[in-house]
């Protein structure tokens, strides 16, 4: 062997060597640590501390808090366990307590979560994470100054989470290793061979500077605030609370709502979100999981955009730029900071690959043939349908207006096989998805949401449409059709994209006749056909007394959505203007002209997250999620029709029954010990009624009935004189495990021409 090759075993060795020093320190056990209520301490300003386990509004002083005393931990993660009482308003959700866990001399080695104590519970649960060995810290739970409650301590403790803490660790060794690595490797290949990076320079040097300006409000201390931030750090910890109860996929979030569960994972294609969940489950902090990802999508966009607009382009520079644009597009970058529509913008990663497939059905050359694109469009629809359904009818819609557009093209052989092969591959990469979405939306009706209000309350003015003007931490959302911009979320495709516009139509008008003037034309009218539907001057009230119109547009909520299609189709104008312009100005000029405009949005995207960063609240310093936002699940979409409230934790057995209680529950499982009397009566489990629940009665195995109660709870039927324990739990239907196996033996199938595709493209650079 080469001495380069002993070098690069010998790296890889230490590598080893230092993760598995790490794992069998941190999976060394520790001793708990536990405080009683003799043991706090009362501390307030201006006054000395003393004994107490109880506070209330009675003392005098700020800042109330029951403490412990000061303790030291090493570095790790621990489960922290705060028993209590208090006197919040029944049945609000709202509360004047918190516990969390505090460094006792102020370094910043110990991140807590910050629990809400709540009226209905009696015991929450928060990671404490400490990064050096013999910190001293306390343990405090406090009541707000103007809020009129009480809090007594009943028992604190801290639990050492050995496997949570060795994962974190080595996966975070891990993480710095392969970045060192992978910039290593670049260095040594291009030294060997200068010509590699020549080829590969727009995307190797292109893609990180991109993907580094898009993540900028990242890199801070604190999560900022986002509109459905709290929804979506609920889902990160749904999905992992249920990996960790053994569910794999994760259809019904087990921790959510109470430990009433919720079908997130059956509604809302959340494969992106195992990500975080996973990271979570390892041991990062919720925060931490939730950077990761969002710099993840950005790479994944940005790789995705870049593949794309270099075959719409023919050129590799004009491809980055295109890239640039989208990744760093106003619409992009707005709803992943201010409004934090985490589906939605995942989605958007995907519609230049949709765009790209649609566009090389079309085209009929030599090179190519007719109908090759099926196999990106597939792939682009794939990963819109499992991260965003409404972005994928609204996808769908614009691709039915521009075929019938171009009907002459579109009902002729090659075409109609195209898209029927990109329809049925996708079909089958999603029908683990599909089949459990449409088998339980026709089981159950689901809450009707009217919060909203009607779609054409949620328009936008034009003198927005194209605006830097907004409020960037969107502290107002307009719920009528005639109400006021001010302090308005962000809405606007941003003032780049208008001159975009303009430019594209005064080629149209200057250069009617020219080789690509049929596709540019299509381009610009599906453009103005988005903004024209996520405008005010659509006639969505006028046009809501036809049902089907009603029904598709009702489910979208937001016209504004359509933002999204637009701010996909502006960058294409881009690069089809450029090459335009290439064809009658050259190649420089064209290349200027496309590096100004990239140069402006590059410019006005910063410009809003510099702003974005210096007015967002820090709401999410603490490390991981308050208790409250367990029951965070945004407009609660998928909630069975019928259910009011969670806060109810217990059995509720129906007359006749001699006694009925919890055992022990885990996950989406719940054991009972049930007494029945001599008639057949019920119980009903704090289980939302989902398809999929099984009842065995422990003692002979026999399967009891299952049902649901008026409020949507999982009802199980008893028999008369039963005695014994029961079992409720929830298994998957043996329909949904036939689509898994279907979409996983259509991802086997396609794999390598999937693979051989990529390794073209990345050969090529």
């Amino acid at each position: 062997m080469s001495k380069k090759t002993y070098i690069v075993l010998a790296v890889i060795l230490l590598e080893i060597c230092v993760l598995t020093a790490a794992a069998v320190y941190y999976l060394r056990p520790r001793p708990d640590v536990s405080f009683e209520t003799s043991d706090l301490i009362l501390s307030r300003l201006g006054y000395e501390n003393e004994p107490s386990g109880y506070v209330d509004n009675s003392f005098d002083g700020d800042s109330r808090r029951l403490e412990t005393p000061v303790f030291t931990l090493d570095s790790g993660i621990y489960e922290c366990t705060f028993e209590f009482e208090t006197g919040n308003m029944p049945g609000t959700g709202v509360t004047g307590a918190e516990a969390y866990a505090a460094a006792a001399d102020g370094l910043p080695f110990v991140r807590s979560g910050r629990a809400r104590l709540l009226d209905y519970r009696d015991q929450v649960n928060f990671r404490v994470y400490v990064g050096k060995n013999g910190t001293g810290l306390k343990v405090v739970g406090a009541i707000d100054d103007h809020w009129d409650t009480w809090l007594l301590v009943r028992h604190i403790s801290l639990t050492y989470l050995p496997g949570k803490s060795a994962a974190g660790r080595v996966l975070s060794f891990f993480l710095l290793f392969f970045v060192i690595d992978l910039a290593a490797f670049a260095a040594w290949k291009i030294k060997k061979d200068h010509a590699w990076l020549r080829e590969r320079r727009f995307c190797l040097l292109g893609i990180p500077v991109i993907v580094l300006i898009a993540s900028l409000p990242l890199f801070t201390g604190y999560l900022t605030q986002g509109i459905d931030l709290d929804f979506h750090l609920a889902r990160i910890r749904g999905i992992a609370a249920g990996l960790e109860a053994g569910y794999f996929p994760v259809k019904i979030y087990p921790e959510i709502l109470n430990g009433y569960g919720y079908a997130s994972g059956i509604f809302y294609g959340d494969i992106f979100f195992y990500i975080p969940a996973i990271l979570y489950s390892a041991g990062f902090t919720v925060a931490g999981a939730y950077r990761i990802f969002v710099i993840l999508m950005n790479l994944l966009t940005a790789a995705v955009s870049y593949f794309a607009f270099c075959r719409i382009s023919g050129d590799r520079a004009a491809g980055i730029l295109g890239s640039a644009f989208y990744t760093l597009s106003l619409s992009r970058i707005t709803g992943i900071y201010t409004w934090s529509s985490a589906g939605q913008w995942t989605a958007m990663a995907f519609l230049p690959l949709v765009i790209l497939g649609f566009r090389e059905i079309y085209v009929n050359d030599e090179e190519k043939g007719p109908g090759k694109g099926y196999l990106w469009l597939a792939l682009g629809m794939t990963g819109i349908i499992l991260t965003h359904i409404l972005t994928c009818i609204m996808t769908v819609l614009f691709l039915v207006i521009a075929a019938l557009i171009l009907f002459r093209r579109t009902f002729t052989r090659p075409v109609i096989l195209g898209i029927l092969k990109g329809a049925a591959l996708c079909a089958g990469l999603c029908c683990w998805f599909i089949v459990p979405f449409l088998h339980s939306f026709l089981a159950h009706p689901l809450r009707k949401i009217t919060n909203h209000g009607p779609i054409w309350e949620h328009t936008v003015f034009l003198n927005q449409m194209f605006s830097n003007a907004f409020s960037v931490t969107g502290d107002g959302v307009r719920f009528s059709e005639y109400a006021s911009m001010r302090m308005e979320a962000p809405l606007s495709l941003g003032i780049v994209s208008g001159l975009i516009l303009l430019v594209t139509g005064m080629i149209v008008i200057l250069f009617p006749k020219n080789r690509q003037g049929s596709e540019l034309r299509l381009c610009i009218l599906l453009t103005l056909i988005a903004i024209f539907m996520a405008s005010d001057l659509f006639p969505y009230a006028r046009l809501s007394a036809l049902p089907l119109f009603s029904a598709v547009f009702g489910s979208l909520q937001f016209a504004s959505r359509f933002l999204t299609i637009a701010g996909a189709l502006i960058p294409v104008l881009m690069l089809l203007d450029h090459n335009l312009l290439e064809a009658r100005y050259g190649r420089k000029t064209a290349m200027a002209a496309t590096a100004f405009l990239c140069l402006l949005c590059v410019m006005q995207s910063v410009n809003y997250m510099n702003w974005y960063s210096n007015e967002a609240f820090e709401s999410y310093n603490e490390y991981d999620l308050d208790e409250v936002d367990l029951m965070n699940v945004g407009s609660g979409e998928y909630i069975i029709a019928g259910a009011e409230t969670f806060t109810d934790a217990g059995l509720r057995a129906g007359s006749g029954l001699a006694g009925a209680n919890i055992i022990s529950r885990s996950g989406l499982k719940v054991q009972s010990r049930v007494t029945g009397g001599p008639e057949e009566s019920f119980v009903d489990y704090p289980l939302m009624a989902y398809t999929g629940y099984r009842a065995f009665s422990d003692a002979d195995g026999s399967r009891l009935s299952v049902s649901s109660s008026k409020d949507a709870r999982v009802r199980v039927q008893i028999p008369a004189d039963y005695d014994g324990t029961i079992t409720v739990s929830w298994h998957e239907p043996v329909l949904w495990r036939i689509a898994e196996l279907v979409s996983l033996l259509t991802a086997a199938g396609f794999l390598q021409p999937v693979r051989r595709k990529l390794k073209e493209v990345l050969g090529k650079g």
